[in-house]
């Protein structure tokens, strides 16, 4: 099966200090990727390259076979390519769903919209005319996870989820995910492990979609 994203060689640092070093990641539509590793591995680093927030020193990002590394991140975003960042960033002075429609701009055509997002975590529905400032932990996630849905993504990256419920339901309808995190998920079919920026990569038992 031809791969949505396909990372090679990717090194990315900060100033003369290298953070990622040749990473190398292939993932198909509907998988479950980790990336697992301590604080400072370069996890963050990672995500952040591939979908265009801080620069690549060498190496190729690949995006439905269409070279992407030196792209835009809103254009990045528009093919299908999203992030929910660590600590989720959300507009603490707009409302959920002033949130959640923030997310479809520069986003793609898709199945996506707020009835679903409601659909996905209905208490969202309930919240949606509160601020985020207001919200718990647990919705203050989704409300970010929804936001990064409402661009129609293909392929979904979650730097630090502390809630991992619904993405297998999500990989099940064909969205491939990659989280960044200390541990994997139980639901990731591969792993990939950076010590000091350098990946190994490692098929877990689970099944991944084809």
């Amino acid at each position: 099966m031809k791969a949505v994203l396909e990372v090679t060689a990717l090194s990315a640092g900060y100033g003369t200090a290298c953070a990622i070093r040749a990473v190398t990641i292939r993932v198909e539509q509907g998988e479950h990727h980790a990336i697992v590793g301590g604080p400072g591995s370069g996890k963050t680093t990672l995500l952040r390259t591939v979908v265009g927030l801080h620069p690549a020193t060498n190496g190729t990002i690949r995006f439905n076979d269409t070279d992407i590394t030196r792209e835009r991140p809103e254009w990045r975003k528009a093919r299908g390519l999203c992030l929910m960042p660590q600590n989720h960033r959300l507009f603490t002075s707009l409302t959920v769903e002033e949130n959640l429609l923030v997310g479809a701009r520069w986003g793609a055509p898709g199945p996506w919209t707020l009835s679903r997002v409601y659909e996905l975590y209905p208490y969202l529905r309930e919240k949606r005319r509160a601020h985020a400032a207001a919200l718990s932990l647990t919705e203050h996630q989704a409300a970010a996870v929804g936001r990064a849905l409402m661009a129609n993504p293909q392929i979904l990256l979650l730097d630090a989820p502390a809630d991992h419920e619904p993405l297998d339901r999500l990989t099940k309808e064909g969205l491939a995910i990659v989280v960044a995190g200390r541990e994997p998920p139980a639901g990731a079919c591969y792993v990939h492990r950076l010590v000091d920026g350098t990946a190994t990569t490692t098929r877990t038992e689970v099944r991944c979609r084809r």
